[in-house]
């Protein structure tokens, strides 16, 4: 079952380039990873200090295993010092027209 992930960051003012260029170097790895279909960053038209990023993997299992990964993480652990709380993550059933029966 595909999924689509999506992140929520809130990033301290002044910080949005930096922030950027550390979820394009996330990305950079992720598209590396056997699995990832696509992602994408996108900027909250209102308040440019909201960030969403939304990525699409084969399998709820394959996230997982990146979410682990030891690059993941060191680029996670540089982004968290630039946010002003925690991200918001949400996982979406990216297959169905409905909700599941069971994950």
């Amino acid at each position: 079952m595909a999924i689509r992930l999506m992140v929520e960051r809130k990033v301290i003012p002044g910080a949005q380039e930096e922030l950027s260029e550390l979820l394009r170097a996330l990305r950079s790895q992720a598209v590396r990873q056997i699995g990832f279909i696509s992602g994408e960053t996108v900027v909250d038209l209102f308040n440019p200090q909201i960030f969403m990023t939304i990525s699409n993997w084969a399998s709820v299992g394959v996230w997982q295993r990146w979410e682990k990964n030891t690059d993941r993480l060191r680029i996670v652990k540089r982004i968290n010092t630039l946010l002003q709380s925690e991200p918001v993550v949400r996982i979406w059933n990216a297959d169905a027209e409905g909700p599941p029966a069971a994950i």
